[in-house]
């Protein structure tokens, strides 16, 4: 029943003569009137003003909200779905939401006097970002490369690391793309990985640092790694390594080093294969033409003797070349160009000594290094 303003002690009058307790009513007094009484104990509905986080990932994990009005005993669901509650004050709830779908959910509160209250759209699960492409896969060791990272689920506030290192300079284009500046990195191979509220997100070997100052000529590509030979070369994938070698002329090719006269060092690993019969002779080697004329075989000396100059396209060395004889050879050799010296070309070497049979034979990872990054 609502009451019109009357005195005070009218209104307790009223009350009183009702033939009630006075301790069985509460009255709120108002400028214009009364409410209608309320029973002792009774509270109003509850009410939600802010939740944290607001995004999950899909596994859930740990949310609180802030409020008023929340009663002991409250429970709470996430659309239909109910969640366990671990704490509950006046104004604040702690409670565990579940493993769900990916989607945008209501939160809802209510007390044990069943009523409620809801917050609608409140909380997200996301999946975790999923990294697929670098616009590059390498870069130099003292980082600021910049890249273009492609993938889903990106957000704004993620962040990128190259083997634990952060990337710096992440512009978010959208929920598939973003730039980045690369870390400074130890050299070798390294994974990427994309981490925001949501999870983490692994590119496993995606980025490899390098020094700048290397070129190491690609293994497996004799189109790039070769220009102009007398013949082709080729790249044997079952034992590793270019050959130019024509079993009965020999052959020489020349080698795709960007500007050689800035290599301050060339270094390249042999290798042979015997093949039969045991008497089989052949040699494969890199040739450096320096720009006084002289010429250099990485190798090392043995008591073999070379055949005379030009005989089957061998232009013959007191230094022998690497030698191919009855066994595999798998041995690094380098050369440390003088001061005073620059290269003028690199070429692959491949011969075979007339009167004996054929050997398989080549050169693998060549490497140059640069006085200054190419």
């Amino acid at each position: 029943m609502k009451l019109k303003s009357k005195p005070l002690t009218l209104l307790i009058a009223l009350a009183l003569s009702a033939g009630a307790s006075y301790a069985d009513y509460r009255f709120t007094f108002k400028q214009t009137g009364v409410s209608a009484p309320v029973e002792d104990g009774q509270a109003g509905a509850p009410v939600i003003s802010d939740i944290n986080p607001a995004g999950l990932p899909l596994t859930g994990g740990s949310v609180s909200l802030s409020g008023s009005g929340f009663i002991d005993g409250a429970t709470v669901n996430i659309g239909a779905t109910p969640v366990t509650v671990d704490f509950v004050g006046v104004d604040s709830i702690l409670f565990q939401a579940p493993e769900l779908a990916e989607g945008v959910y209501d939160v809802v509160v209510i007390n044990p006097d069943a009523q409620s209250a809801t917050l609608p759209s409140s909380l997200s699960y996301l999946p975790a970002p999923a990294p697929s492409a670098l616009s590059e896969n390498s870069g130099t060791n003292a980082g600021g490369d910049v890249l273009l990272l492609t993938g889903d689920h990106f957000t704004s506030n993620v962040s990128v690391f190259f083997d634990g290192a952060p990337a710096t300079g992440i512009a978010f284009t959208d929920s598939t793309s973003l730039s980045l500046e690369t870390p400074a990195g130890d050299i070798g191979t390294v994974d990427v990985t994309v981490t925001n509220e949501y999870g983490s997100g692994i590119l496993a070997g995606a980025f490899t640092y390098v020094d700048p100052a290397v070129v190491s000529l690609p293994n497996g590509d004799a189109s790039q790694a070769f220009n102009t030979p007398t013949h082709p070369v080729t790249w044997d994938p079952n034992r590793g390594y270019y050959s130019s070698n024509d079993a009965w002329t020999g052959t020489t090719a020349y080698l795709n080093a960007p500007n050689p006269q800035d290599i301050v060092n060339v270094q390249i690993t042999s290798t042979g294969y015997f093949n039969s019969p045991s008497n089989c002779t052949g040699r494969s080697t890199v040739e450096l033409d320096l720009d006084d004329g002289t010429i250099i075989y990485l190798g090392t000396a043995d008591p073999w003797v070379d055949p005379a100059e030009g005989v089957n396209g061998w232009p013959g060395s007191a230094d022998t070349p690497i030698r191919v004889y009855d066994n595999i050879i798998n041995e690094t050799y380098s050369y440390a160009v003088p001061a005073e010296r620059t290269i003028s070309a690199i070429r692959l070497i491949s011969a075979r000594i007339p009167g004996t049979n054929s050997c398989q034979r080549g050169v693998k990872d060549i490497q140059l290094t640069y006085n200054s990054p190419q």
